[in-house]
């Protein structure tokens, strides 16, 4: 798929070693940013988890809205850490594939991460950024529990 985007960081080995060492990893495949472009919402979730394994590390995603309100995959990064300077290079390289001159006509939503919330400010000034209701609702939950506080923040947010 030639409109396709991979690219992989390396950095060099540590003290007394030769060679590099993976660093991270960035993919979007070209049907996936071609339908983005030609039919999806310009509403883009961001979101990070972590990865599991022997490896470790965290998997950064760009997931975005299809006209029927449905998920749309973008992109994916596997990155060493769930940072400024992670989620600065995955959004620059995200921008980048979908070619966004004019930042201001997207929206981003995603949790609270600093990191994220940094790079978003820096890539993207003008774009709106907007705060997950789930994960809003999971950290006031945290302090007040009960359905009553369900209900009204979900009223809020309608």
């Amino acid at each position: 798929m030639p409109t396709s985007t991979i690219k992989i960081m390396s950095e060099d080995a540590g003290v007394g070693e030769e060679g590099r060492r993976f660093k991270r990893c960035y993919v979007c495949l070209g049907p996936l940013k071609e339908g983005f472009l030609d039919g999806c919402r310009p509403i883009i979730g961001l979101d990070g988890c972590h990865l599991r394994g022997p490896l470790g590390g965290i998997l950064l995603t760009a997931v975005g809205t299809d006209p029927n309100d449905g998920m749309y995959p973008l992109a994916w990064a596997q990155v060493e850490a769930e940072n400024n300077d992670s989620w600065d290079w995955f959004i620059g390289l995200l921008k980048q594939d979908l070619g966004m001159e004019n930042e201001a006509t997207y929206t981003f939503i995603s949790d609270r991460q600093k990191g994220l919330v940094n790079a978003l400010e820096s890539q993207g000034p003008a774009a709106e950024h907007r705060y997950c209701v789930m994960h809003m609702y999971r950290n006031l939950h945290k302090e007040h529990k009960g359905i009553g506080v369900r209900r009204l923040l979900w009223s809020a947010a309608r």
